[in-house]
């Protein structure tokens, strides 16, 4: 759908935040989950929890310019980090699965580049190629769980549900961190045309977590929560267990690999064009978005591999959801405190 006003459409806002969501969560939440399957439920809850707080207060934090323009270059900042780590992921998947020979500047310079033009064609651009990728990657996401249901034969995975002994609520707090991109909201919702928007991200965002909370659970489930833990690409690992080689032959992490890929494409894409947007007031230059890709180029040089690269996010994550729930919090005092004035 194209807008004279420049905005995306609903359905492309949903599929830009649960893409976002979904490629940074899906590699480093079930490391994260060596707890219980009990904290990445809870860590999911308050996400959507910050979510639902960031959508009510966006339309309030707009009374505020200089509030406004500050969260918004924050949460520009913290997605172009976010981005960084993403690229340095794909780079180390690449050489894990693909190309063990091929310098990671290289994998990450191809990336960020493709990445680039996708930010480059504008908000609509954008948006209709995440519309496209969603699908592509949610298609891949059905059959790889149906895959994996099929292989377990009709029994029930349990062992996702083992104790760790250690604080249910606190490692809750802990799995929050990966599930990031909620920041995105601030940046995302007044670039959307159309009613209910708040609700739709909330849909969005909801279904994201619902998904990455369900191959975390396959994943701990099949591996148990110490190997779990010791894998790089634990979700990604999840297909090497099924027994189906007359229909995938010896490479069966294809399906998982293919989803991932597609996801992790077009949420840098998304990232990059949002780190453009948060910084300018009337939306990314084209400088800008350049600066913003090559940023997160150089950021994914600096992570010296996949666990450096989950640390990042997972650091990005906490701060993200301090800053950004205590701003959403504020904004929401501070209008009502005016309203009342």
């Amino acid at each position: 759908m194209i807008f004279s006003n420049r905005k995306i459409s609903a359905r492309q806002m949903q599929a830009a935040v649960a893409l976002i969501i979904f490629s940074s969560s899906l590699i480093g939440l079930p490391q994260t989950a060596v707890y219980n399957i009990y904290s990445v439920l809870i860590g999911a809850l308050i996400t959507a929890a910050e979510c639902a707080l960031i959508c009510f207060s966006v339309n309030k934090l707009a009374c505020f310019d200089k509030s406004n323009r500050i969260v918004k270059i924050l949460a520009g900042l913290s997605l172009i980090i976010t981005a960084g780590a993403n690229i340095r992921l794909v780079c180390s998947a690449v050489s894990l699965y693909l190309l063990p020979k091929t310098p990671v500047w290289i994998v990450a310079a191809v990336f960020a580049a493709g990445a680039l033009y996708m930010a480059s064609t504008g908000a609509q651009g954008a948006g209709r190629a995440g519309e496209i990728i969603f699908v592509i990657a949610a298609v891949n996401a059905v059959i790889a769980a149906a895959v994996c249901l099929y292989d377990t034969g009709g029994g029930m995975l349990t062992a996702a549900f083992e104790q760790s002994g250690d604080n249910v609520l606190l490692n809750g707090f802990r799995c929050s961190f990966m599930f990031g991109g909620a920041q995105s909201l601030f940046i995302l919702l007044p670039e959307t045309e159309g009613e209910n928007r708040s609700k739709k991200a909330i849909c969005a965002v909801m279904m994201a977590l619902a998904a990455v909370v369900a191959f975390t659970y396959t994943a701990v489930s099949k591996f148990g929560l110490g190997d779990t833990a010791d894998r790089v690409f634990p979700a990604l690992n999840i297909m090497d267990t099924v027994n189906l080689e007359a229909f995938l032959g010896d490479r069966q992490d294809v399906l998982m690999l293919r989803m991932w890929f597609f996801a992790v494409f077009a949420a840098v894409g998304f990232e990059i064009l949002l780190f453009g947007k948060g910084l300018v007031k009337d939306g990314g230059s084209a400088l800008l978005i350049c600066a913003g890709a090559s940023v997160a180029f150089a950021l994914s040089l600096i992570f010296d591999g996949a666990s450096s690269a989950v640390a990042g996010i997972y650091l990005t994550g906490g701060a993200s959801l301090a800053v950004f729930a205590v701003a959403s919090v504020l904004s929401l005092i501070a209008w009502k405190w005016r309203k009342k004035g």
